[in-house]
């Protein structure tokens, strides 16, 4: 009887830990702003790794889909760019990109 409640308390420390684990690693720990119109904004993990991405207007809506997750910033970043390329928002070989990042990462980075 010892031995079944041992093993019950024990399966219960291993999942509570596991579960500690991923949504301390899945928190957000730096933002990214992509601001070009689209505008775009990039959540990273402790691990600068995508968290996630939303739109910030109705352009980035259609550069954006949910395969980004757990990718890493640079790989996005030029997903990203030729996204917009693309779909022909920057013209005339004029851009103006502000970024802006807060957290781990830092703007100047």
């Amino acid at each position: 009887m010892k031995n079944k409640i041992f093993v019950i308390i024990m399966f219960i420390i291993v999942i509570a830990s596991i579960t500690f684990i991923n949504l301390f690693n899945n928190r957000t720990v730096s933002i990214v702003t992509l601001d070009i119109n689209p505008s775009i904004k990039i959540n990273l993990n402790k691990n600068l790794k995508i968290n996630s991405i939303e739109a910030l207007n109705d352009d980035a809506k259609e550069i954006i889909d949910g395969k980004w997750k757990n990718k890493e910033l640079d790989e996005v970043l030029f997903e990203l760019s030729n996204r917009i390329i693309e779909n022909e928002y920057i013209k005339d070989n004029h851009i103006v990109i502000l970024l802006n990042a807060t957290g781990y990462i830092k703007s100047e980075d």
